[in-house]
């Protein structure tokens, strides 16, 4: 699941973050409203703990930078921030328990309602390494997009 905003969408203060895939998930992170945000994201916590890939995903709210803009987009400081490069906003991206069939968001900063979207989870399923060999994998994605208030 995804949640993309633009730069306007998203305000510094406390953000809550419920998640209903096959089970329940409340987060909290906390956003600066001062200078560009850190490339590496901003981790978040949630209880219970949210699953994480074999490849080690950990969920956190990464920034957006527009590549494209024309702006020389390299690392500039010890602090790891793209200074020069247009911050765009942010991207939340979560995995989902595979046996969730559908998706329930509440994203709130400050008791402010952001999003509050559900979705069901459409699965394709895929074989990495061909169809006679393991493993079988099922996929599914969900993005949801806010609005500037």
């Amino acid at each position: 699941m995804i949640v993309d905003g633009p730069r306007d969408a998203w305000v510094g203060g406390q953000y809550t973050l419920d998640v209903s895939f096959a089970r329940q998930y409340h987060c909290t992170f906390e956003l600066s409203a001062e200078g560009p945000p850190p490339v590496a994201g901003v981790p978040f916590t949630c209880t219970p703990e949210l699953p994480t890939s074999p490849g080690g995903f950990v969920s956190s709210v990464h920034p957006i930078y527009d590549w494209d803009s024309g702006m020389p987009c390299a690392v500039g400081s010890d602090s790891g921030e793209f200074p020069s490069c247009p911050f765009g906003g942010y991207r939340i991206h979560l995995l989902s328990d595979p046996s969730a069939e559908r998706v329930e968001v509440r994203l709130a900063v400050g008791g402010v309602v952001l999003l509050e979207q559900a979705s069901p989870l459409e699965y394709e399923t895929f074989q990495p390494n061909g169809p006679e060999c393991g493993p079988t994998c099922r996929s599914a994605s969900v993005r949801m997009n806010l609005a500037v208030p």
